[in-house]
């Protein structure tokens, strides 16, 4: 709920529209990864996979919080490239953790990968979501000041 907040921050007119998006993408993608391993054999519940998810968006939620803090750097194009490499780093720790987290339970060791693609989706929307709302303004800005 924190980082639909966070990005809901950023987006000025949309607020609404953006905390609602990211909370069903947040949920939806908690039951398609738990139906997913469900079906390969892991022992996992919804709210397990909820929990251990939603624990993981931290650094998601850090990186949507500096970006929301960048916006006072004056170059946007160094801002951009900032906003990318500070969303793929945060993106791989979030992999990181989840993967650490899913290594102690009973999935079966052939499908363990099986079991994180879809999870590396799910983050992967998330980070794509972090990076539009924070490049959002860079356009925003980019068409008001253009003549």
């Amino acid at each position: 709920m924190s980082l639909a907040v966070v990005l809901s921050l950023e987006a000025v007119h949309e607020a609404s529209l953006v905390f609602s998006v990211v909370f069903i993408v947040i949920w939806a993608g908690s039951a398609v990864v738990t139906i997913n391993a469900q079906l390969l054999g892991a022992a996992l519940s919804f709210f397990q996979t909820l929990c251990i998810l939603g624990y993981c968006i931290f650094p998601l939620l850090l990186a949507a919080s500096v970006n929301l803090f960048w916006r006072l750097l004056g170059d946007d194009r160094v801002r951009a490239v900032l906003s990318l490499l500070l969303v793929i780093l945060c993106c791989g720790w979030s992999m990181r953790a989840v993967s650490a987290y899913l290594q102690d339970s009973t999935i079966p060791e052939n499908r363990k990968s099986l079991v994180l693609f879809p999870v590396l989706l799910f983050y992967i929307s998330l980070s794509w979501m972090v990076l539009i709302g924070s490049t959002a303004s860079l356009t925003v800005q980019h068409y008001r000041t253009t003549p």
